[in-house]
């Protein structure tokens, strides 16, 4: 069953900013020497900013410009 609740869209923005945190400490983007590894792990990162600020604007709140 799925629930409708409003809470359970913060709960989802809640565990992917989670797991984001542990990608981003596991991966040293910015100093990854490989341009294509480090092109793919750039990318993850926009994928994953589009889809917090996706769904935060779901919820009526703006995402801060910087953090």
């Amino acid at each position: 069953m799925t629930s409708l609740e409003p809470a359970t869209l913060a709960k989802h923005a809640f565990t992917v900013a989670q797991k984001f945190n542990l990608f981003y400490h596991k991966y040293r983007i910015m100093s990854e020497e490989d341009p294509n590894r480090k092109l793919f792990l750039l990318s993850v990162v926009q994928f994953v900013r589009q889809a917090l600020i996706g769904t935060l604007d779901l919820m009526g709140i703006e995402a801060p410009k910087r953090m």
